[in-house]
């Protein structure tokens, strides 16, 4: 007779924590009437922002609060604090929304998309900085090069909730995509980032 060895709960738990996981996707843009591209260059930041949390039966959850202490965390609130102190990119919108002229709405457009570009490169730099002066944290951000296709792929995560931002060129413009997800233990999610965010030149 066989006889069924129970683990812990927390020995479970542990196990879960530690089997890591991947993400990966293929970044591309589809102008009207034209095909699929991909970027000329680019580079992706992955970005940890928060832990699983286990309850008393040890199923996981995601908090998605905001966490200073993680890589995504700083990104999120560094970008946010720049936008909001950004009073010409504020000037910019307001316009923009008012103005009826086709050609100076792209304009007011690829301006706006050149201060959140500018923002976004900012708010990394410090994450960078961040990361530095925390080297034991150092894991919480990849980066990663997407190949000719933009396709990407980031192996060996630890599970929970993270921050993509991928920086590059398409088309002759400067452009950014964005993503926020929840990576489950040793699972592997597949991210298309297929719109781009902001574009300038």
């Amino acid at each position: 007779m066989a006889i069924l060895a129970e683990f812990p709960f927390s020995a479970r738990a542990a196990s879960l924590r530690s089997r890591v996981g991947t993400l990966k996707g293929r970044i591309s843009v589809t102008p009207p009437g034209r095909e699929t591209r991909a970027p000329s260059s680019a580079t992706v930041f992955v970005m940890f922002s928060s832990r699983m949390r286990w309850n008393s039966l040890q199923n996981g959850t995601f908090s998605h609060e905001l966490d200073l202490g993680t890589a995504g965390g700083q990104f999120a609130y560094h970008l946010n604090r720049l936008l909001a102190r950004n009073k010409g990119l504020k000037r910019l919108e307001k316009n923009a929304r008012k103005e009826s002229n086709p050609r100076k709405r792209m304009e007011d457009a690829l301006q706006i998309g050149r201060s959140h570009l500018q923002s976004t490169d900012e708010a990394l730099a410090l994450v960078r900085a961040w990361l530095a002066k925390h080297p034991g944290r150092s894991w919480q951000m990849e980066t990663v090069t997407p190949n000719g296709q933009g396709l990407w792929s980031a192996p060996g995560l630890q599970p929970g909730s993270y921050e993509i931002v991928v920086r590059g060129r398409v088309l002759g413009y400067d452009a950014d995509w964005e993503a926020a997800v929840d990576l489950e233990p040793g699972k592997t999610l597949s991210i298309p980032l297929t719109q781009a965010r902001f574009f300038a030149r």
